[in-house]
């Protein structure tokens, strides 16, 4: 009976797609090249300054010996 409540209220593939649009559009206003570039400068600056602190670290205890 679970099954046949859910299959009757399930949502069309087109209709989530929209509502997820809308969604976004309506979360994110800037353009999508704009939100692309944000997340991936936030993605890429973690591992690139770890690997800085690494390298900063390195060099540091090179320069001690």
């Amino acid at each position: 009976m679970n099954l046949e409540v859910k299959s009757s209220k399930a949502v069309s593939p087109q209709k989530a797609a929209s509502r997820l649009q809308k969604f976004i559009t309506k979360q994110q206003p800037l353009p999508v090249e704009e939100q692309v570039s944000k997340s991936a400068s936030v993605f890429l600056q973690a591992p690139v300054l770890m690997q800085l602190s690494k390298l900063e670290k390195h060099l540091a205890s090179q320069s001690q010996d």
